[in-house]
């Protein structure tokens, strides 16, 4: 009885583990209870995960490790996609409000907004 009570406990305590890892959008660390975490690093501290960046930088892995970049402007070469847990390969993305796109080197690029007027043709009669 005691086996089968051990068991389900720990059973019990795997699942609730497991509920904070499978989000399929990102990967976060699962800390113990309690625990202390140093503060988000700036650009050129070392990192093990986008989790230990400021905003507006990224964990960018290069032959010589793993440090926090920027993320990229207009015009400068980037990156899409994540390898894995927040880490970029070579290039951060873009910032917000930006696109990573174009072959063979991708760059940043500005996105269209729609405009927030209609647009009203001049046959047509339109009164408020």
């Amino acid at each position: 009885m005691k086996t089968l009570c051990a068991a389900f406990v720990f059973a019990v305590v795997v699942a609730e583990m497991l509920v904070d890892c499978d989000s399929p959008v990102e990967q976060r660390p699962v800390l113990p209870p309690g625990a202390v975490t140093k503060p988000p690093g700036k650009v050129g501290d070392p990192c093990s995960t986008g989790f230990d960046c400021r905003n507006g930088t990224c964990c960018r892995k290069t032959k010589d490790g793993q440090t926090c970049r920027r993320f990229r402007y207009a015009g400068e070469r980037c990156s899409n996609s994540a390898i894995k847990g927040g880490v970029y390969d070579l290039r951060c993305p873009c910032f917000p409000g930006l696109e990573c796109s174009g072959q063979p080197v991708p760059r940043c690029h500005e996105v269209p907004q729609p405009s927030v007027y209609p647009s009203y043709t001049e046959d047509l009669e339109h009164t408020l």
